[in-house]
């Protein structure tokens, strides 16, 4: 039987009128463009990936359909949407010169005939004469002519012989056979792969476009969505997949529609033609789903005719030699390990990174250098500013603070009477050494001594811990008998016969038992000493005041 007549294209590519290199294709539709999966690929930085296409139906019929992108197709210096093409025409694509130098028919192998069937043998037929054996005209069972078992027939044990060499297949391709004049077809060689393996009982839309045998696209919509073809591109309408509308009759064509419901419907064209299968029923063409009123006027587009496809349905629309098939199945299983990205937060997410970017940026723009020079440093007149700043707010700190107070409730009358006593050694005048009582303090000195004073307290610590020499070689002159005082001198001088630590009031001079302090009391700044004669406590007010100044 005659093979297929196929049309073989000759193109010659040239840059810069250099010859790039010859290709030679045998496909009905011819894609051309930079994708690596185009028939004719043009490697130029203007063309597109789906650049245009070249429908081949014999080698005086070859058509040229540009796919609208820009900088668009040149055929013979002139720009064409669709034009007829001969070989000797040059395109150009970008800077690319493509030269169809010539279109021969070869012929495609066609897949032998199979074998008659033997007419089977019929039981109630006579049975043939049985033949004598004595005959002359019997066949001799022992002759030449008989099928010799063992002879050069079919080696029944060939098939499960590893090592046997195969034969030939009489339908093979020959090697030097041009490109498109075979086809590749997938063989299965094992058992089906369990659906739940490889599916979700959820539903989903397959549709797949072609072109002759061509795939041009496939698209699962998980979950079913409606599904629009064109080149038709705005705001508010855009198409899932480019076709020119010399092809559909429109710019914007639905294919599948599908409602909230989750229902699917499939959309037949004007002009459409091809069938659609129904589980359980048997199938149909487009023309008898239209006639038999099985579908309903789309209200998409004028014209057009829309099924209900229920699960397990597959519908195959041709429209000028485009095929949709349209399936209705199960969505397919998640890959394990798949990256999925949330869309709709990925605005807010992108939005925030560049707040805190910005923030970020600006933060080290106006950030001042580590390493300042001094001209860009503090100026000697700021340095005085800040201390002078720094020392008045000290010395504000330490006039606010309070001193700390301890409450007493019960104050001995001896002491000043009732308030609050100060921070620090404090009780009823006297040596805490002696059990004598009733006695007055005195402060030796002479009688006519006009300024009568006592000794600081540290005066008699420091005699304590270093010594007399000690107390000596510093110059502190305090008499260790006499009482002391915060506010005293470096010595004692007084006006009696003798010094003794006693209580503020007694019959006579001498030690009396008493805490050792001079009873300071009073609340805030005011302050009561409980000290005897009046020409001492005066000199002791007058070194307070002193003191605060």
């Amino acid at each position: 039987m005659e093979g297929k007549q196929k049309v073989a294209l000759t193109f010659a590519l040239y840059q810069n009128d250099a010859l790039v290199r010859r290709e030679t294709v045998t496909q009905d539709i011819v894609k051309v463009g930079k994708d690596a999966k185009s028939h004719l690929r043009v490697d130029d930085e203007l063309a597109s990936r789906m650049h245009a296409v070249i429908e081949v139906a014999s080698p005086e019929d070859i058509t040229l359909i540009d796919l609208g992108n820009e900088p668009g197709t040149m055929v013979n210096g002139a720009r064409v949407n669709k034009c007829k093409i001969r070989p000797g025409d040059q395109l150009q694509i970008g800077s690319t010169k493509i030269v169809l130098e010539k279109a021969e028919a070869v012929a495609m192998a066609a897949a032998p005939a199979p074998p008659p069937k033997a007419p089977a043998a019929n039981p109630f037929a006579a049975p043939a004469p049985a033949a004598n054996p004595f005959g002359g005209a019997a066949a001799n069972p022992f002759g030449g002519a008989a099928a010799n078992p063992f002879g050069g027939g079919a080696d029944p044990f060939a098939y499960n012989n590893p090592f046997a060499q195969k034969q030939a297949a009489v339908d093979e391709v020959p090697h030097d056979a041009p490109e498109g004049s075979y086809t590749y077809t997938l063989v299965k060689s094992g058992p089906d792969v369990p659906a739940e393996e490889v599916e979700v009982p959820s539903a989903s839309v397959e549709v797949m476009i072609l072109w002759d045998q061509s795939v041009l696209h496939v698209a699962h919509l998980t979950p079913p969505r409606s599904f629009y073809v064109g080149e038709e591109e705005s705001k508010n309408f855009k198409c899932d997949y480019f076709i020119p509308s010399e092809k559909l009759g429109t710019t914007r064509a639905p294919i599948v529609l599908a409602d909230r419901g989750g229902s699917v419907s499939v959309v037949l064209l004007p002009r459409a033609k091809g069938t659609i299968e129904i589980p359980g029923q048997p199938k149909i063409t487009v023309q008898q789903a239209i006639d038999t009123g099985r579908t309903q006027p789309s209200a998409e587009l004028s014209g057009a005719h829309q099924m209900a496809l229920p699960a397990g349905s597959k519908a195959k629309i041709e429209v000028e030699g485009i095929t949709f098939q349209i399936s209705t199945v199960n969505a397919g299983r998640v890959v394990a390990g798949h990256l999925a990205v949330d869309t709709q937060g990925l605005l807010y997410h992108g939005l925030s990174m560049a707040v805190h970017m910005g923030l970020l940026a600006a933060m080290a723009f106006f950030m001042p250098p580590l390493g300042s020079t001094e001209e860009d440093g503090v100026s000697a007149d700021q340095q005085y500013l800040i201390q002078q700043y720094l020392q008045a707010a000290a010395e504000k700190e330490m006039e606010e603070k309070e001193t700390e107070q301890v409450a007493e409730n019960n104050a001995d009358n001896k002491e000043g009477g009732t308030g609050t006593r100060a921070k620090g050694e404090e009780g009823s005048m006297g040596n805490p050494n002696t059990k004598l009582t009733g006695n007055r303090y005195g402060v030796q000195g002479p009688a006519d001594n006009a300024d009568p004073h006592i000794a600081r307290q540290a005066a008699l610590r420091d005699a304590a811990e270093f010594g007399m020499i000690g107390l000596l070689n510093s110059g502190a002159g305090g008499d260790p008998n006499a009482p002391t005082a915060p506010w005293g001198r470096d010595d004692s001088l007084g006006n009696d016969p003798l010094s003794a630590r006693g209580n503020m009031w007694g019959d006579q001079i001498g030690d009396s038992f008493g805490a050792g302090g001079l009873g300071l009391s009073g609340i805030g700044d005011a302050v009561r000493i409980t000290i005897g004669p009046w020409p001492m406590m005066e000199r002791a007010l007058a070194a307070l005041a002193e003191a605060d100044r």
